[in-house]
């Protein structure tokens, strides 16, 4: 009888141990877990995508596209650069090969420009004209100026004050066409950071 009573006091005593222990190690999570910082929410973990997505779509363009530009049109341009405009004065096909430099495509065409800054800051000219490209297929790729290959060529360079303005020429290859476009950057377009430009330019008038 004092067996089965012992028997039945030990069980009782381990039980309530047991029942101690569990009570102890839920207090520790429960501290240890209002210790913790909140965890943070999938948006919140991701704060410099939406913050790069935010920036992006601050900028507004206020002028409009010009699509149907021609030799001696002058174009706005509204960027995130500034605003400043540009005026086509002549476009002429020159051959292959210029300063001893030969194209890899069919010809070479220079450009006469005057960029004249708009905007109320100090602009890097090169940027303005290197953010152009001629193309003779608009759903194609465009290529760019390489006048600082050509000793000829007088660049458009250096920064323009508010108000100034610069002229000078670009050159660039192309394929035989019997139409050429100046354009702004598609990229750039596309990303918002302009308004989009083109001068179309017959091969009969690049002569």
């Amino acid at each position: 009888m004092l067996k089965k009573i012992f028997v039945v006091l030990l069980l009782f005593s381990l039980m309530l141990l047991a029942s101690a222990c569990g009570s102890g190690n839920e207090g520790a999570k429960k501290v240890e877990s209002e210790n913790q910082e909140p965890s943070k929410t999938a948006a919140e973990e991701a704060p410099s995508e939406n913050a790069k997505e935010s920036k992006s779509g601050s900028f507004k363009v206020g002028v409009e596209d010009q699509l149907d530009l021609k030799i001696g049109d002058t174009a706005k341009f509204d960027t995130t650069l500034g605003t400043y405009e540009i005026t086509l004065h002549s476009a002429k096909l020159i051959g292959k090969e210029l300063d001893g430099e030969t194209t890899e495509l069919d010809e070479l065409m220079v450009l006469d420009l005057t960029v004249t800054n708009t905007s109320e800051t100090d602009m890097d000219v090169s940027d303005l004209i290197g953010s152009l490209e001629v193309t003779d297929n608009l759903e194609g790729a465009g290529f760019p100026d390489f006048s600082g290959y050509f000793s000829s060529i007088e660049t458009i360079e250096g920064d323009l004050a508010p108000g100034e303005g610069k002229s000078g020429q670009m050159i660039t290859d192309v394929y035989h066409s019997e139409e050429y476009f100046l354009r702004k950057s598609p990229g750039l377009v596309a990303a918002g950071t302009t308004n989009d430009v083109i001068w179309t330019i017959q091969a009969e008038d690049a002569k």
